[in-house]
């Protein structure tokens, strides 16, 4: 029988104090886990486009839009001097390239493609040229505030409703929920 008069005896106190530091302490290892596994997730789909050396009609925005989150995140790394966010985030901008490049390739609407890709340069060049002619702490809320609100108008976008009809179906099939941990890792940083 279990004795409850130790269990009061117990110094709860301290152990909630050890919970809460592991906690803090994985969240920098969750949020490079979930990045790495978030770029490595349109590997099949890249793998079948080639395959096929078709589109599949699968969509474009998926692929242009996660390219852009990472050169979004990359800047503000560089802002920041975040060697770990730098790290992640450059994976992020080469592997999302090389799904633009591929999906660009086997594309047969490349005109479309080649608006978004040029509206994206545009933006990260903007970006690029704050980060190199502001203050760092300035350039920083300025380039991370419109990437974490890109972060979460992705998520929500295939959930929202539109007043004209039913949701925006910018995926093929709906995207995984998956917390947004870079944005975690730029404000733990």
């Amino acid at each position: 029988m279990v004795d409850l008069g130790k269990l009061a005896r117990v110094d709860w106190a301290s152990h909630a104090r050890v919970a809460l530091a592991t906690s803090q302490a994985m969240i920098p290892y969750a949020a490079i886990g979930s990045s790495i596994l978030f770029a490595l997730a349109p590997l099949p789909d890249i793998r079948r486009i080639r395959r096929a050396k078709h589109t599949l009609s699968l969509p474009f925005l998926p692929f242009f839009f996660y390219a852009l989150q990472s050169a979004i995140f990359l800047v503000y790394a560089w802002v920041t001097a975040n060697p770990v966010l730098k790290t992640t985030t450059s994976l992020g901008v080469l592997l999302g390239t090389y799904y633009l490049a591929v999906y660009y390739t086997y594309s047969s609407d490349k005109v479309v493609a080649r608006k978004w890709m040029a509206g994206g340069f545009a933006v990260v060049l903007a970006l690029m040229g704050i980060a190199a002619t502001w203050e760092a702490a300035d350039a920083a809320m300025m380039i991370g505030l419109p990437g974490a609100l890109h972060i979460l108008s992705l998520a929500m976008a295939a959930m929202v409703p539109t007043k004209c009809g039913p949701r925006i179906e910018l995926f093929a099939r709906p995207p995984p929920l998956i917390v947004p941990f870079k944005l975690l890792l730029c404000i733990l940083r």
